[in-house]
């Protein structure tokens, strides 16, 4: 929201402005200022500031601006609740007023985070998980377009957004100037001088700042595309490889380039999250860019943070990393890619974002797996997205292509796939820190990482050998510390629940069971406390009851080497186990099907009235020793009533699902007597 209160002025007498407005926190509050003096040069001459005092005291100094048709502006967004005043002055002239800063919905402007260095957050301390665009357009967008060979589609920004809630968090202009290459939003043209600027385009941009504010969507504002890697061009400033005349402290041009970083913070910078010096530059030195940097640093009433592209992080006051990236790989290969180059972007202890990303001319723009894949392998690994988003059209792939990027089409199933991302993370705690993993390579087919933080852990995997056939992986071990949890795994491309259950481990390693993954699978661990129960799964279920214990028989057995530990018995409708101290003692039976396939777990009913750690045990018919059977790693149970689960896709890795012989149900390392009652122990798949 933009509150904006006009105080129309002579420069011979100035009036006060008595009333107070209420604007809400972090919203933008502009104070007007006008005159009939003419100013050679009304950008500049005419000294616009002002001084804001807030509720604690805290003084905050603002320039302003030139709007044009005789109108300057100071915007200013505060930080904190409460009775603020101000003085606006013009040309030395004073004006005083005042506003009351209200609760809002705005959450503020983005930092690095103080909890994670790697990771961003609002001023109110929201987690900020970035996935972002680049339009390709200012207030005319390309959007879902067709396939190549026809018209390139645009829609008004507007409808843009609205298509976007949800999905999209970020947005990135590039400005030029006088150099239109990239896209680029030209605020300084030149034709009126070095200092003066195209007041049309500059009020197009307010306009598509105001609409994606009402959208919430954060922004990182470039204030020279630049683009000298690739080549020198000229601008206003000279040619984008001249260190001597253009990109030096010693420039005659360098008050000019100043007063442009000014007026783009001056204007902008209550809309702005992140300056990004430079888009794609190679030459400039870094004295250069710390005079830049320092110019802006000045300027910023609010302390934004800085970077540059390309990204220089061992410079003291580049505070995100900020790389490019454009493949000409498929899908399956793009996390062992990108895993290469965290390794190295991760290393100076900063935010690594993406600021452009895309596909090479080799490949479609059009490549919805593959921006799942990214996305998910980015936040799972604490990195921020942002692609070069150009969905006018669809390319098609150009094998022969030996240069050129197609860049990213954000079509409608992307979009999909970024809500189910954003919905299934959105209470993840910034601090949540990469999860350790016993066996990271466990599994020659597929790929995990995540994150967690003791309460909550998400984690991803990846089929990264192949998106053409399914597989089913071996189970995960991961440091959760013990306790009981409640494991959620979903598919990424619909964000349909795949499995749910309870599990838990009584050391400080859990094992996670994996579904069969195609592309990839993601998973949400939620610690239990203590008496707290599992919620039920609302998924229609088909069951084939093994053993209800109704009829009152007992199939199971105790072994002699447990006798003396195990009291077995039926009755009341469930097989009740009194265990005494022992390394595993429990019961087993040869009373079941033999073909277990089709079928998705193996589950049954447990009370118990202590801690235990329940495994289970499957042999098939050529079971000889420990290698050749299944083994379970135990589930934590506590004092109460739970289901124990036991993945089928687990059991068939180890054994012959087919031809299976006998069932174990024991209690390991048991300390001392609990009693356990087992009940509707069954085979489940959903319907």
């Amino acid at each position: 929201m933009v509150r904006t209160i006009a105080l129309t002025m002579l420069l011979a007498l100035l009036a006060s402005a008595a009333f107070a407005a209420d604007v809400g926190r972090f919203d933008v509050f502009e104070v007007t200022l006008a005159s009939d003096e003419t100013f050679e040069n009304p950008f500049w001459d005419a000294d616009v500031r002002a001084e804001f005092t807030a509720p604690d005291g805290l003084k905050v100094h603002v320039e302003g601006f030139y709007f044009g048709a005789k109108e300057w502006k100071v915007r200013f967004a505060p930080d904190r609740e409460g009775r603020w005043t101000y003085t606006a002055s013009m040309k030395g002239k004073d004006l005083a007023g005042e506003f009351n800063c209200v609760k809002s919905a705005n959450h503020g402007f983005v930092r690095a985070s103080k909890k994670n260095c790697f990771r961003f957050e609002y001023d109110d301390g929201v987690a900020f998980y970035p996935i972002g665009y680049q339009t390709g357009g200012l207030l005319e967008c390309g959007h879902d377009g067709p396939p190549a060979g026809e018209p390139w589609k645009t829609v008004p920004l507007a409808d843009y957004l609205k298509d976007f809630d949800g999905a999209a968090n970020l947005n990135r202009i590039n400005l030029g100037c006088g150099d239109k290459r990239g896209m680029s939003v030209v605020l300084l043209t030149g034709r009126d001088g070095p200092d003066r600027y195209d007041l049309d385009t500059s009020a197009k941009l307010d306009e598509a700042y105001r609409l994606y504010r009402a959208h919430g969507v954060s922004q990182i504002l470039i204030f020279h595309q630049d683009m000298s890697a690739y080549g020198a061009a000229k601008c206003l400033w000279g040619d984008t490889h001249d260190i001597v005349n253009y990109k030096s402290v010693n420039a005659a041009n360098l008050p000019m380039q100043d007063r442009y970083l000014r007026y783009v913070v001056a204007r902008y910078g209550a809309f702005v999250d992140i300056w990004e010096l430079f888009n794609e530059d190679t030459w400039a030195p870094n004295d250069y860019l710390a005079h830049m940097a320092k110019v802006v640093r000045d300027a910023d009433p609010y302390l934004h943070l800085i970077t540059t592209n390309y990204e220089r992080p061992d410079q003291p006051w580049c505070e995100v990393v900020c790389p490019h990236e454009y493949l000409s790989i498929p899908a399956h290969e793009a996390d062992g890619h990108l895993l290469n180059e965290f390794a190295r972007l991760k290393g100076y202890g900063k935010p690594v974002q993406y600021t452009e990303f895309g596909n090479k001319s080799t490949f479609s723009n059009d490549d919805p797996e593959k921006w799942r894949v990214v996305l998910w392998t980015c936040w799972t690994r604490e990195v921020g997205m942002l692609f070069w988003s150009m969905s006018g059209i669809r390319t098609k792939p150009n094998p022969s292509a030996a240069s050129g990027n197609a860049n990213m089409y954000f079509g409608a199933e992307t979009r999909r796939h970024c809500r189910i991302l954003n919905e299934f993370v959105k209470d993840v705690p910034v601090e949540a820190k990469p999860i350790v993993f016993i066996n990271p390579n466990h599994d020659r087919n597929v790929r995990a990482g995540g994150v967690g933080n003791g309460e909550v852990f998400v984690l991803y995997v990846h089929h990264y050998t192949s998106h053409d056939a399914t597989v089913n992986p071996l189970p995960l071990r991961a440091w959760t510390g013990r306790g009981r949890f409640l494991i959620t795994w979903i598919d990424p491309a619909t964000g349909d629940v795949l499995r749910e259950y309870e599990s838990g481990t009584m050391e400080e390693t859990m094992q996670i069971s994996v579904p069969p993954v195609k592309v990839d699978a993601a998973c949400k661990l939620r610690r239990l406390a203590p008496g707290q129960s599992a919620p039920v799964s609302t998924q229609p279920m088909e069951r084939k009851v093994l053993f209800d214990f109704e009829d009152g028989k007992n199939s199971f057995k105790v072994d002699d080497e447990v006798k003396a530990s195990v009291k077995a018995e039926v009755a009341g409708g469930a097989l009740t186990l009194v265990l005494q101290p022992h390394a595993w003692p429990g019961v087993n039976t040869q009373a079941i099907p033999p073909d277990w396939t089709g079928w998705e777990a193996l589950r049954f009913d447990l009370e118990s009235d202590g801690d235990a750690d329940i495994n289970v045990r499957i042999d098939d018919v050529k079971t000889t020793d420990y290698n050749t059977r299944y083994n379970s790693h135990g589930t934590c149970v506590a004092k109460g009533r739970t289901t124990v689960t036991v993945w089928l896709s687990d059991v068939a890795a180890k054994v012959d699902a087919r031809l299976l012989k006998s069932l174990y149900i024991y209690a390991s390392d048991v300390t001392k007597p609990v009693t356990l009652r087992i009940d509707n122990i069954r085979l489940e798949r959903r319907k």
